[in-house]
């Protein structure tokens, strides 16, 4: 493969040259059809039960469906812009095996650390960032990320950010870091063949990581996870686990005005008057436009 190749961008023409980059793309086009159209996806997406059951080729599958056509349309550039690169300089095979590896490790790690999320935009920032160290140290790739691409990229990772710490859109952020970290170590172990065995140590472990956090290691530092049992044991009437579960979870994810609502729900069951007076005036505080959540704070502020 030459130089050029890697350094020009390609015409939708000249799609079978990168059938990995466009089976990847058509795939991602016909789920997100058929997620917008109200089909059911449960097989693709994680979800406790499947995970624990060693369904993890979940963490695969996710990446194909999309929640919007913006959504769809950002990453598909992004993929053809990055993929056909890749591919047309470490080929067929290895291009798979890198989307394999992106998809896997962004996916595990951010249903570990917080809610499953959809989409390629971890295999996007994990092309984006291979390419960005190796735009300038590999001369296959050379050209690869401009500047441009590189702000474009950065301001995009705060602004995913801000929206979800405003609770504007909910964004896979763990993901996308996942998979910078990813194609940012396969970029190092390309450029410095030496390093290899500490690159393939590092990202062992992150999947490791993944791995564990998705499964056995959930409950202690997932909130999701956490209130998800807290809820399961407010349902059985099980009240004093289900306030230890809630406790937890709002201590990793303060900002989600539910947990902080049902914290309180469960330690008025136990009598906990102080807490759910907090907890009510959190959950009210986080979402001012929830009617619910204003009556529980006005109700319970002066309980004894």
């Amino acid at each position: 493969m030459s130089e050029q190749a890697a350094r020009t961008r390609p015409r939708l023409s000249e799609w079978r040259r990168y059938p990995v980059t466009s089976v990847t793309s058509l795939l991602a086009t016909i789920v997100s059809l058929a997620y917008w159209s109200k089909f059911s996806l449960g097989l693709f997406l994680p979800d406790d039960a499947g995970v624990r059951q060693g369904q993890i080729w979940r963490f695969v599958t996710d990446v194909f469906p999309h929640g919007s056509i913006m959504h769809l349309a950002f990453n598909l550039y992004w993929l053809w812009v990055f993929g056909t690169c890749v591919e047309a300089v470490l080929g067929r095979a290895r291009t798979a095996g890198l989307f394999l590896l992106l998809a896997f490790g962004s996916s595990a790690v951010q249903f570990a650390v917080g809610a499953s999320a959809i989409g390629l935009s971890g295999v996007g920032y994990g092309l984006f960032g291979m390419l960005w160290l190796l735009s300038s140290r590999d001369g296959r790739f050379q050209g690869a990320v401009d500047k441009n691409t590189v702000v474009i990229f950065i301001l995009w990772l705060g602004f995913c950010y801000w929206m979800t710490y405003t609770h504007a859109m909910n964004v896979g952020n763990a993901a996308h870091l996942t998979g910078l970290a990813l194609g940012c170590l396969v970029a190092v172990a390309i450029a410095r063949p030496r390093a290899r065995i500490v690159v393939t140590a590092a990202i062992t472990a992150i999947l490791l990581f993944g791995l564990w956090g998705s499964t056995f290691g959930r409950p202690l530092i997932n909130g999701f996870e956490q209130a998800r049992l807290g809820y399961e044991a407010l349902e059985d009437m099980r009240y004093e686990e289900g306030a230890k579960w809630f406790r937890k979870a709002v201590a990793l994810e303060p900002r989600e005005g539910w947990m902080w609502y049902d914290l309180g729900v469960t330690s008025m069951q136990v009598n906990d008057y102080e807490t759910a007076h907090i907890a009510f005036a959190r959950a009210s505080r986080l979402e001012p436009g929830n009617l619910k959540y204003m009556r529980a704070a006005a109700s319970h502020k002066d309980k004894p």
